[in-house]
């Protein structure tokens, strides 16, 4: 039938094209990509009271940033956290502040530190040099989710570098987010040195008062402050020791989330940087020449005859406390605290286990400082 021989090629198309779409429909699909932009910001210790003045701060530093999760450091406790939270023009957002010191009327006491997601957080535990009970992991705003289960922080049986921790440590808290995130938010000890704040106070309010001093007790201020002297240099020893036993206790409790398959992130403000002469990398440090106290970037010639004195890095890089070994990717970034004295090279850093390296891009800087004295960085987890 001629109709037939016409009608048989357009049923054979239709088949065809039918198989195609059913065919496509069927095929499998990549999985979409989702990109996570986490900030980390010191945003300057300030007393409870004063983070109320600090509001248009915190909606700045949203707005300019655009983050998904944000790390905060030198928090002074919940209310403050609170306080940022409040600026957020999040549809949801879960939040939870560590717990580790006394509030105070001292700022230096206002050291807390929190994770601002709007992942949801699983779980959290608090690592504490000393136990002091459970707290809140709260959502917006301000309704309690869960508790934080706390453990004691331990560096003991650490080679090399594991001092008992003391009282005056600082912890950290480990936040597990739905999407396979372990932060591990730090602040280590800072490079102040103590023994400098009597010979400068002196000197200033001698200058300050024109008080007439004999030649040879201002000689000795004045060569204690410009030169060096022992007390300066111990020091400096004592605080990098402490930046060491804290982030070797807290890579050995960051294996754990690592062996559990999720992607650990250790960032905050490291109080340190990448310096020549002064960030070593073998457990054999070098002996010091004595410190003065005026700011400026470290003397690489103070620490010529040996490794360098700070191995707060190559606990991480090298694999010292634990099996993984990281990678700093905020490295090679310019200055993070406001400062010019000191060297123009980042003390906020964040780390990953090498393991987890291509799942994260390159550090930046956003280059506003929001009200704060440091810069907030950035890196991108690409999930």
């Amino acid at each position: 039938d001629h109709r037939d021989l016409h009608s048989f090629p357009t049923r054979r198309s239709s088949d065809l094209i039918a198989l195609i779409i059913a065919t496509l429909l069927s095929w499998p699909t990549e999985p979409a990509i989702a990109e996570t932009k986490i900030v980390v910001w010191n945003a300057q210790a300030s007393l409870e009271e004063s983070t109320q003045e600090r509001l248009d701060d915190f909606r700045a530093f949203a707005d300019g940033t655009d983050p998904d999760i944000v790390i905060l450091i030198e928090m002074s406790g919940e209310n403050s956290v609170e306080s940022f939270v409040s600026q957020l023009n999040w549809p949801e957002v879960y939040y939870v502040t560590s717990d580790l010191a006394t509030l105070s009327t001292n700022v230096f006491f206002a050291l807390e530190m929190a994770v601002v997601s709007k992942i949801p957080i699983k779980s959290v535990v608090e690592y504490d040099t000393s136990t002091d009970g459970a707290h809140p992991i709260r959502t917006k705003p301000g309704t309690p989710l869960n508790s934080v289960q706390e453990e004691r922080l331990r560096s003991d049986g650490i080679p090399d570098f594991g001092q008992t921790l003391s009282s005056r440590d600082r912890g950290t808290i480990r936040v597990d987010l739905d999407n396979g995130l372990s932060i591990f938010p730090v602040h280590l000890k800072s490079n102040r040195v103590g023994a400098c704040s009597a010979p400068g106070e002196a000197l200033r309010v001698i200058e300050e008062n024109g008080f007439d001093l004999s030649p040879t007790l201002k000689n000795q201020l004045e060569n204690a402050y410009e030169k060096g002297f022992p007390q300066a240099t111990a020091s400096h020893v004592s605080n990098a020791e402490q930046r060491e036993r804290v982030i070797a206790a807290i890579a050995r409790v960051a294996q754990d989330a690592i062996d559990e398959g999720r992607h650990a992130i250790i960032a905050g403000d490291f109080n340190t940087s990448y310096e020549k002469g002064k960030t070593g990398n073998l457990a054999s440090d070098c002996i010091l020449k004595d410190f003065s106290c005026e700011k400026a970037p470290f003397p690489e010639i103070a620490c010529s005859d040996g490794d360098g004195f700070d191995d707060t890095f190559a606990i991480l890089e090298q694999g010292y406390a634990a099996t993984s070994t990281w990678n700093v990717l905020s490295k090679a970034l310019p200055r993070t605290y406001q400062d010019p004295a000191f060297a123009d090279a980042a003390i906020d850093h964040i780390a990953v286990p090498n393991s987890s390296k291509e799942v994260f891009t390159d550090a930046k800087r956003i280059d506003q400082l929001f009200g704060s004295d440091h810069y907030p960085i950035s890196v991108t987890f690409i999930d």
